[in-house]
């Protein structure tokens, strides 16, 4: 009876605690992300994988998406790593500017063709 006692234990008590483990991880995982969406002025796609590339190998950047339709950079990130003016200036030394830059940020563009 013992040994049946100790192997329903492992069979259903196991499983339960790694589940809530995972949940909480997961829910942990949740409260290190966070998205931002800012327009910015790119017009190519080699501006779109420069803005990509150069801003996805930072630490605490999950992933980057520059939309070349809208214009739109979608980053997604550790916001206890960044704030918001930190992910601006990243664009900024990618060479762009954005609708939230600063008047008068002054910047070294990326691209020379426009």
């Amino acid at each position: 009876m013992k040994k049946l006692f100790l192997v329903l234990l492992v069979v259903f008590a196991i499983p339960s605690f790694i589940n809530a483990q995972t949940a909480v991880t997961g829910k942990e995982a949740s409260k290190n992300r966070a998205e931002f969406k800012v327009k910015t002025f790119f017009h190519c796609e080699n501006g779109k994988k420069l803005i990509e590339e150069t801003i996805a190998s930072k630490e605490d950047i999950y992933s980057v998406n520059a939309d070349l339709e809208t214009k739109v950079v979608t980053i997604v990130y550790n916001p206890q790593r960044y704030n918001e003016n930190e992910l601006i200036n990243l664009i900024h030394e990618v060479g762009y500017l954005t609708e939230k830059s600063p008047e008068g940020t002054k910047i070294e563009k990326a691209c020379s063709h426009h």
